[in-house]
């Protein structure tokens, strides 16, 4: 599934008592993916004699991922593999990008559990907000950015402040995530084959 399963603005992190918040008399193109994700989870729902789990993914990122896609976390990695400088804007947004290490652990965690009809959403230890990640970043691998008010966001979730969850439920089927955002990205990040060196 996704985390656009719950629909929204996030101005808020989503929690377990969140409601999916979808207009119905004035859908938008962005709603569509949404009311997919919703609908296959409600399926699965109503089929409750069998073992289905559903693992909602809010911000996932791999080495092995197309780096040439327009989403805000490669951007910065073109951005210090290219030594170009990223534009971004303004607004601070915050995010909690699971990676494959840990994204293993909760699946190798829901197929050890017992047979249960549920749906799950992923999250590491801490997620990160733009601001403290792009510092991070020029830290650890001298990213130069600037901000501009003029910038374009092509980001799907560019108006989704605070895009990830606090709902811990995975917790009780044995899932401990063991990085944070930061701690993920940046392994993820220096294995990125050499093709941008």
């Amino acid at each position: 599934s996704s985390g656009a399963v719950y629909g929204g603005k996030y101005e808020e992190p989503v929690n377990e008592n969140t409601a999916a918040m979808i207009d119905i008399n004035n859908l938008d193109t962005a709603d569509w993916y949404a009311i997919a994700k919703l609908y296959a989870e409600v399926k699965h729902r109503s089929l409750s004699d069998l073992s289905i789990v559903d693992v909602r993914v809010f911000n996932y990122f791999s080495h092995t991922q197309n780096m040439d896609a327009r989403f805000l976390i490669t951007d910065i990695v073109r951005a210090i593999k290219n030594k170009e400088v990223l534009y971004t804007g303004p607004d601070d947004i915050v995010r909690d990008f699971i990676t494959p290490p840990d994204f293993y652990n909760l699946i190798q965690a829901i197929i050890n559990f017992k047979s249960i009809n549920i749906a799950l959403d992923c999250y590491t230890k801490y997620p990160i907000s733009k601001f403290e990640l792009l510092s991070k970043l020029k830290d650890k691998f001298g990213l130069y950015y600037k901000i501009s008010k003029r910038i374009e966001i092509i980001d799907a979730a560019k108006t989704k402040i605070n895009y990830f969850s606090t709902n811990k439920l995975a917790k009780s089927m044995g899932y401990i995530p063991s990085k944070t955002s930061i701690d993920g990205l940046i392994i993820e990040i220096n294995l990125i084959d050499e093709k941008y060196e």
